[in-house]
C-alpha cells in the first residue's frame, strides 16, 4: 500500500479517518465539502505557480507508477542527481528500517 501526503494528514487528525479512506465502503462516505475543495484547487494553482516562477523544470520518474519499486529507485537516482523539482516520484522505506528508527526516537 501507497501512503500519500492526503492518507498522512488524515492520520494525523484521526487514524480511523484513515482507515476508513482505505477499507471503509465508498458509497457510505460523507462528499468533500465546497471549502475543501477549493483549498485543494487552490493548493495545486500555488504549487504551479511556485514552479513557474522559480523556472524549475521539473523532472519525473520514467517508470510507471504502477512499478512502484523502479519508481522509487528512479526518484532516489533523481534526488541523488540534485534535481531542483521532482513530480509523480515514490518514495519508500523498509518497515524493519521503519521501526529502527522509530523505536530509536521513543
Amino acid at each position: 500500500m501507497l501512503i500519500s501526503d492526503h492518507l498522512l494528514l488524515n492520520y494525523k487528525r484521526c487514524n480511523r479517518r484513515t482507515f476508513l479512506e482505505i477499507y471503509g465502503d465508498r458509497q457510505n462516505r460523507n462528499p468533500e465539502k465546497d471549502f475543501l475543495l477549493k483549498l485543494k484547487r487552490e493548493n495545486q494553482t500555488h504549487i504551479r505557480n511556485v514552479i513557474e516562477s522559480k523556472d524549475l523544470q521539473p523532472q519525473q520518474p520514467q517508470a510507471s507508477r504502477r512499478d512502484w519499486q523502479l519508481n522509487v529507485q528512479q526518484t532516489v537516482e533523481l534526488m541523488q542527481q540534485g534535481v531542483d523539482c521532482i513530480i509523480r516520484g515514490t518514495l519508500s522505506i523498509d518497515y524493519e528500517q521503519w521501526q529502527s528508527l522509530t523505536n530509536n526516537t521513543l
